[in-house]
């Protein structure tokens, strides 16, 4: 069954943001891109003490949250 797309949108608590309204908004105007400290970055994520049995993180991944094995190019 072909028809329409259906709307998409972002919930986050009480409110809820049109991700096609976002998409128009950023294609008609797109951002500059900037370079990022990947290990700051990291860092502050919690990414570096994945594997610290004992630490919880309560904002970002688990580390079981992450495939370590997949590389992307375009990121580097």
């Amino acid at each position: 069954m072909t028809g329409p797309r259906q709307p998409q949108w972002f919930h986050f608590g009480p409110w809820a943001f049109s991700i096609d309204a976002a998409d128009a908004l950023i294609a008609t105007t797109p951002p500059d891109t900037q370079s990022l400290d990947v290990t700051t970055w990291a860092t502050a994520y919690g990414l570096n003490r994945l594997d610290d049995p004992h630490r919880v993180n309560l904002i970002g991944p688990t580390s079981t949250g992450l495939n370590r094995d997949c590389h992307d190019d375009r990121l580097v």
